[in-house]
């Protein structure tokens, strides 16, 4: 310990002496170990920190699959997933949930916050108890029960003033009374989280059916896999369509459509696609730091070359080899400290600006901090840093040619061929390694390029976009909704600067994955067989110039199409190619199928006025009505 103590004052000792190297290899080394840490303070937060639940590897989302008819994952049905809930074997608890929003209206100004629906297993699920109050109990998750609902801790604290109270009182929501029953614990503050829980008061003993935009989570029992429980409902699905599932075109469906249910991991969907792009970010900026190690690592040689004569007098008057590299990497590792750090406080410096640049896709970034584990791997970088660029020249300059040192100490120092070959090879390393990084930056920037300037089929520059919740109680039926949707666009376009306007029930890039049975004039369905579905979506006269879609054949709805006798429709360019092939597509009909589209079926053929060109969307072909 006495050696190492003195090893280490020698050591700053040293470095001290030499303070233009001392501060040019320190700024070196704390911006690679700074850039580092900050990107790992990412990939640790969004990939490596687990779920703040009890024991998140065991939770699971429950998803769909359809490949027969082209949908690879979608969300589940509350019939089917009421069904697994009661008759499996591998899950401790099932819950649904769908997002939504609602308007408060009470407590200061009217607000809109994001809200879900959910069975009353939602919360014992995910393992979240309750400090203020409690979850919904099954007899409140009834649709012939009061109303009750959960607020966020975030909701709680800045609209209502962290009120103790608020818990048994009574609020509005969308303009009906509910007792707010518990607060949600502040763990479950997060972006893109409700603020509202409300129950889903399904009939169990006859659920919504066929209705696949609801999610599913559940957590697996001890030992069961994911696969493992995928495996063991699909059996379930047979056994639904035999003893429960009456509509023919609903077993068609699952039938044809080669229906499958899906497990996954809840982290897994959470993380989604950013886990490779974050781990080759991270080797990335490891590339960088190996080129700053390469650079103290040259600064490091020259310096142990001026101290030749030192080191040959040191082994003269008997210093061993182990401890003349001793002396050395001690003098490394105090350096790497001092660069690790100064990198650390850049990190925690530049980490809020990182988070402000971050895409908004990136999931979990309320979980990127300095933590302990961020600062072990700095430590741990550090002790990396010191081994590459303190290593070889201890190691080559203590070697026992004395001769050779003392021979060669009062020349140049780079007269030595030997000398001149690590040197060499650093150098040859460095610029492999930028030139890596530069071929990557290239080929990121050429993607990114292509990515900006692909044909999305509308125009997003200078287009707004705002969600209105429109409260079911105060406009009960469909007309009242259109009526209250064309003013609200009207208003809008006369409003200055504003060259057009309109209004959508979804935006091309936010589509959907559901569809709905049709049955085209002209393309008979045999019995038993499912329908074609496609995926529609209703608008407002304005919505396509205010995109820009092109439309390349018919007319453009206008506002005779709002009357409620006029059947008029626009398909997308996909649509028109797969149900009418070769031919011109307007004026063809379509109604809904059977029972599966009932609004449809019970307003009659609707007629198509035009073709317009395809929005990217999940779905191949689309309606707009």
């Amino acid at each position: 310990m006495r050696t190492l103590v003195s090893d280490l004052r020698e050591g700053i000792r040293s470095l001290r002496t030499q303070q233009r190297f001392l501060i040019v290899a320190s700024l070196t080394l704390a911006l690679g170990i700074g850039a580092v840490t900050a990107i790992f303070s990412v990939v640790n937060g969004v990939l490596l920190t687990p779920l703040p639940y009890p024991q998140p590897d065991r939770l699971v989302n429950l998803w769909s699959t359809a490949p027969g008819v082209g949908y690879d994952r979608f969300p589940v049905s509350p019939d089917l997933l009421l069904f697994y809930r009661k008759h499996n074997t591998v899950f401790e608890n099932l819950a649904l949930y769908q997002g939504s929003r609602v308007n408060l209206t009470e407590s200061g100004s009217p607000e809109v916050v994001d809200a879900a629906l959910t069975t009353h297993t939602y919360f014992s699920t995910l393992g979240v108890g309750f400090s203020r109050g409690r979850s919904y109990t099954e007899d409140e998750d009834k649709p012939e029960s009061a109303r009750v609902a959960i607020v966020s801790h975030r909701l709680w604290t800045r609209r209502y003033g962290a009120d103790a109270s608020l818990v048994g009182r009574t609020i509005r929501i969308d303009g009906q009374p509910a007792q707010v029953v518990g607060i949600a614990p502040a763990s479950m503050d997060r972006p893109n989280t409700p603020d509202v829980w409300l129950p889903a008061r399904f009939n169990t003993a006859n659920p919504p059916t066929a209705t696949f935009s609801w999610r599913g989570i559940g957590r697996l029992k001890p030992e069961v896999r994911a696969d493992q429980a995928a495996t063991h409902l699909e059996p379930l699905v047979q056994r639904a369509m035999s003893e429960y599932i009456q509509s023919d075109n609903y077993r068609a469906f699952l039938r044809d459509g080669r229906y499958r249910p899906m497990v996954s991991s809840m982290k897994e969907d959470i993380i989604g696609g950013v886990r490779e792009p974050l781990w080759i970010l991270l080797g990335t900026v490891g590339m960088v730091l190996l080129v700053a190690c390469g650079n103290v690592a040259n600064l490091c040689l020259i310096r142990a070359e001026s101290r030749q004569r030192e080191i040959a007098v040191r082994t003269a008057l008997g210093a061993s080899r182990g401890g003349l590299v001793r002396k050395l990497m001690t003098e490394a590792v105090v350096l790497a400290a001092i660069g690790t750090a100064l990198g650390v406080l850049f990190s925690w410096l530049a980490l809020p600006l990182l988070l402000q640049l971050a895409p908004g896709t990136i999931p979990r970034l309320e979980e990127v901090r300095i933590s302990g584990i961020v600062l072990v791997f700095a430590a741990g970088i550090a002790i990396f840093s010191a081994l590459i660029f303190g290593l070889v020249p201890a190691i080559r300059y203590t070697r026992p040619h004395m001769l050779t040192m003392l021979k060669h100490g009062g020349r140049s120092a780079t007269d030595h061929p030997t000398r001149q070959r690590g040197r060499q090879l650093l150098v040859i390393g460095q610029t492999a390694m930028a030139l890596v990084l530069l071929v990557g930056s290239g080929l990121l920037a050429r993607s990114f390029a292509r990515l900006m300037n692909a044909d999305q089929g509308f125009v997003p520059d200078h287009v707004l976009t705002f969600r209105v919740v429109v409260p079911q109680p105060a406009f009960p039926k469909p007309a009242e909704v259109v009526r209250f949707a064309q003013d609200l666009v009207d208003r809008l376009s006369e409003l200055p600067g504003i060259e057009a306007a309109g209004a959508t029930t979804e935006l091309p890039v936010a589509a959907g994955t559901s569809g709905t049975a049709f049955e085209f004039e002209g393309q008979p369905i045999d019995a038993g067989r499912l329908p074609p579905l496609v995926h529609y979506s209703t608008v407002t006269p304005g919505y396509f110039k205010a995109l820009r879609i092109p439309l390349l054949r018919g007319s453009e709805f206008d506002s005779v199409d709002l009357r409620d006798d006029v059947r008029s429709v626009l398909v997308n360019a996909a649509a028109a190619a797969k149900f009418w092939p070769g031919k011109d597509a307007i004026g063809k009909r379509f109604r809904g199928a059977r029972t599966e589209a009932a609004w449809f079926a019970s307003r009659g053929w609707w007629q198509m006025s035009g073709t317009k060109v395809c929005a990217r969307r999940r779905v191949r072909s689309s309606i707009t009505r």
